[in-house]
């Protein structure tokens, strides 16, 4: 199955322990590079948490397809 770089997961109502989960699979998945995530009720902590990561995936993957 190809990598699934793009991830719309708005008005899910994640909440804290939600989006809490979605940084932690983001340490072990590096193919995500965009991901949306509006309106779920998120800390600023875990929202930039998951910027960091998704960031990393980015910087990853343009380096890659160089």
């Amino acid at each position: 199955m190809p990598p699934c770089p793009q991830l719309d997961l708005r008005y899910n109502r994640l909440g804290r322990e939600g989006s809490a989960a979605i940084a932690e699979a983001l340490k072990a998945n590096d193919s995500i590079t965009h991901l949306n995530l509006e309106e779920n009720g998120m800390s600023t902590f875990i929202k930039l948490a998951i910027d960091r990561r998704v960031r990393a995936n980015q910087r990853r993957t343009q380096y890659v397809t160089r």
